[in-house]
């Protein structure tokens, strides 16, 4: 089975998390990954060990560091929502 991509990135995930009952070893869903997810991290203070807050429209924030390929989690997320066993297709 092919779930196509659809235009937004949060209704396909839905719609994937609604249907994952019928997805089995022998009906596996096939995803087409545009952009991955990242893990968010922090930037911390080597000194304090405290975050790094940067002033943005009169807030602080935490400074986000760039995500890096170590911050991958797209297939961990998938597997995850869909409650998949053993198989996941990529193209």
């Amino acid at each position: 089975m092919y779930i196509p991509l659809m235009k937004c990135r949060e209704a396909e995930l839905r719609t994937a998390k609604s249907t994952y009952t019928v997805f089995s070893d022998d009906i596996v869903p096939l995803f087409e990954i545009i952009n991955d997810f990242f893990e968010t991290k922090y930037e911390v203070n080597p000194v304090t060990n405290k975050y790094v807050y940067e002033k943005k429209n009169g807030r602080n924030y935490k400074k986000k560091l760039k995500p890096t390929e170590d911050d991958i989690n797209t297939l961990e997320l998938l597997r995850k929502l869909l409650k998949i066993r053993k198989h996941l297709l990529i193209i």
